[in-house]
């Protein structure tokens, strides 16, 4: 084997090594939490435009939480994770955009439009809570084909 077939394989059994280390570790990407033992885990700061987007989330949530409800705050808290709506104008064109950052390890910071907020809702609710929306009718007994699993602990990835 040549001299530089020796590297990578030997640079690949250090990388897999290492993978395997902090697997066995425990470590893994740091995360936002949503939900705490069945408890929301953040408040969620309206802002002018959010308003029914946010009332949206605090119901739906509600479902998978035994009632419990998500705190709505004009100001974000000075403890405690929150989720941050910056509503923007925009275009047209543009006005089903919206962007989700993690400014710091608290803060989930929405820049959204009054339009696109509803859509940032509606994926937190379905990727943060595991919230399956299956069909828009209802069943002729008053339910829902919708599923609303019980939470007990919800996270996000912080990731760019």
């Amino acid at each position: 084997m040549s001299r530089q077939g020796q590297n990578v394989r030997k640079g690949l059994v250090v990388a897999v090594a290492l993978a395997m280390s902090l697997f066995a570790r425990g470590e893994s990407p740091q995360t936002f939490e949503l939900v705490t033992n069945g408890v929301p885990a953040a408040a969620l700061v309206s802002s002018p435009g959010a308003e029914d987007a946010v009332g949206v989330f605090v119901t739906e949530a509600a479902k998978c939480l035994e009632g419990r409800k998500f705190p709505v705050v004009a100001e974000p808290p000075e403890t405690g994770n929150r989720i941050v709506f910056a509503v923007r104008n925009s275009s047209y064109a543009k006005e089903d955009a919206y962007r989700m950052t993690f400014p710091d390890a608290r803060t989930l910071r929405i820049e959204c439009t009054r339009v696109s907020a509803r859509w940032a809702v509606n994926r937190l609710l379905t990727k943060g809570l595991g919230i399956s929306y299956l069909s828009p009718c209802s069943m002729p007994d008053g339910g829902s084909f919708d599923d609303y699993p019980k939470v007990s602990r919800a996270t996000l990835p912080i990731e760019p």
